[in-house]
C-alpha cells in the first residue's frame, strides 16, 4: 500500500482483523504501555498519493478494510 488518502487508526485495524478471524474482543489482548505513548500527539497522518498519481496514474483500488481482511485470511492460511 502506498497511501489511501484516508485517516485510520490502529484500533480500526484491530477491530477488522479480530472480527475477520472470529477472535472476539481485541481489547482483551491489547496491552498499552503508557510510557510509550506520545504526549500531545493528536494530529493524524494521512498519506497523499497525488504525486504518484500524477507521475504514473496510480490510485488506490482496494478499500482499507478489504486490505486488512485479505491480509488476515492469508496469514491464517499460512499458519494452518
Amino acid at each position: 500500500m502506498i497511501a489511501s488518502g484516508e485517516l485510520h487508526t490502529i484500533r480500526e485495524i484491530c477491530e477488522i482483523v479480530f472480527h475477520e478471524l472470529n477472535l472476539g474482543n481485541y481489547e482483551k489482548f491489547l496491552v498499552v504501555d503508557e510510557k510509550l505513548k506520545r504526549k500531545n500527539d493528536t494530529i493524524g497522518l494521512v498519506g497523499n498519493f497525488s504525486k504518484i498519481n500524477e507521475l504514473i496514474g496510480w490510485k488506490p483500488i482496494k478499500k482499507f478494510e478489504e486490505i486488512f481482511r485479505e491480509t488476515a485470511q492469508l496469514e491464517k492460511i499460512k499458519l494452518n
